[in-house]
């Protein structure tokens, strides 16, 4: 909720017959605003393969308030199929480039079974081609 608070701007939050089926998180980059960074993208089970998230993703960065954002990161681990075909998705929608490089390795995560994290770029584009 205070992600959804602080940023809302840049978060998406969907409801379906009064449950949250779906969310999307996202802050400007302090160090680079022409860039958002999607924390998280989450839809129920129920939702999934529907182009939920990819439709929260247009919807957010449909927004006037993010006209300015030339570029969409995030991080996803090498098995995440589902996020990393999204984020191609969204790139073709964009008709942007899309690249990814090592971000966090899994020893950074401490004792927990983790992953890698890959940083996933799409950009740059122009949001104001849509309005």
């Amino acid at each position: 909720m205070l992600v959804c608070t602080h940023f809302n701007e840049s978060s998406v939050v969907v409801e379906n017959d009064g449950r949250i089926v779906g969310l999307v998180s996202g802050y400007r980059d302090p160090q680079n605003p022409g860039t958002l960074f999607v924390w998280q993208v989450a839809v129920d089970a129920s939702m999934r393969g529907g182009g939920v998230a990819s439709r929260m993703l247009k919807a957010l960065l449909g927004r006037e308030s993010l006209r300015d954002i030339r570029y969409v990161e995030t991080t996803i681990s090498p098995s995440n199929r589902a996020s990393q075909n999204l984020f191609r998705h969204l790139a073709r929608e964009l008709r942007a480039g899309i690249t990814d490089r090592p971000c966090f390795g899994r020893e950074l995560f401490g004792g927990e079974a983790h992953e890698d994290e890959q940083l996933y770029r799409v950009g740059p584009f122009d949001l104001t081609d849509n309005a």
